[in-house]
C-alpha cells in the first residue's frame, strides 16, 4: 500500500481515522489534526484489501452498460443477461424471445427504441411488484393502502406514515429474490417504522437469509441501471 495514491484531509473535530473511496475510485483520508503518518498508513494498510475491493466497484461502475437503443445492447433482466435486438420493418413490437428483447419497428429509431423498453421495463415491474407485495404481505396482519413505483436515484423502496409503499422499478433488472428482500423490509416497516432491531429480527422472521440479498444489492446495485 505503499504506492497507494491518497488525498488527505485533517480536521479539528475528527477523533478517528476514515477512509473514503470516491466515485471516481480516489482515496480520500480523513484524519485528526495530530494523527501521525505513521498511523495513517498503517490504516490504510489494514484497509488495503477493503479499498481495492472498493476500487474495483467504481471501475466496474464507469464500464456499465447503457442503453443506445441499438442492437448489442445488454440488459439485466430478474439477474441474467439479456440482448436487444431490434428488428426493422415490421409492425412496432416489444417481447421477450429466449435471451433477447426483441423490438420491432418499421423504421427503427434508437430514441423511440429506448422509450419502448424503458416502458416494457416499467409496465412489468408495476405486474411483479404488485403482485409480490400480495403474496408477502399474506404473512402480515396489515396491508400497503397503495403500491406505486417511482425512479429513485439512492433507495430501492419507502414506505410512509401513511402505509403507502414505493419502489424502484430496476428492481426488475433483480433478481426475484433480492427483489423480493425489498418489499419484505418495506412491509415490514408498516409493522415497524424504523430501523430498530425489532424491525430487523422482524424481517429475519420473514426472510431469515435476508443478509445475502443486502450484500447483493450492496455490490451489484449499479448495475440495476438503463
Amino acid at each position: 500500500m505503499s504506492e497507494l495514491v491518497y488525498t488527505l484531509i485533517r480536521k479539528k473535530s475528527r477523533k478517528r481515522v476514515a477512509i473514503a473511496v470516491l466515485p471516481c475510485g480516489s482515496v480520500q483520508v480523513l484524519a485528526p489534526i495530530r494523527a501521525s503518518v505513521s498511523r495513517i498508513k498503517g490504516f490504510l494498510r489494514d484497509k488495503s484489501d477493503w479499498i481495492r475491493k472498493q476500487q474495483l466497484v467504481c471501475h466496474a461502475r464507469e464500464q456499465a452498460p447503457i442503453l443506445t437503443g441499438n442492437s448489442g445492447d445488454m440488459l439485466l433482466y430478474f439477474g441474467r443477461e439479456i440482448t436487444l435486438q431490434v428488428l426493422p420493418g415490421v409492425k412496432r413490437s416489444v417481447g421477450l424471445v429466449g435471451s433477447e428483447l426483441v423490438v420491432g419497428m418499421r423504421e427503427p429509431d434508437p430514441e423511440k427504441v429506448k422509450k419502448m423498453v424503458l416502458k416494457w421495463y416499467r409496465e412489468l415491474a408495476q405486474e411483479i411488484i404488485e403482485d409480490r407485495v400480495l403474496i408477502w404481505s399474506a404473512h402480515l396482519s396489515k396491508k400497503p393502502k397503495q403500491v406505486r413505483l417511482k425512479t429513485m436515484t439512492s433507495r430501492w423502496g419507502s414506505c410512509s406514515i401513511l402505509g403507502n409503499l414505493n419502489f424502484n422499478w430496476k428492481l426488475i433488472m433483480a433478481p426475484l429474490d433480492v427483489l423480493d428482500y425489498v418489499v419484505v423490509h418495506e412491509l415490514s416497516h408498516l409493522v415497524h417504522h424504523d430501523h430498530s432491531r425489532k424491525f430487523w429480527d422482524f424481517v429475519a422472521l420473514l426472510m431469515p437469509d435476508f443478509k445475502r440479498h443486502v450484500v447483493w444489492l450492496r455490490e451489484n446495485g449499479y448495475r440495476l441501471a438503463l
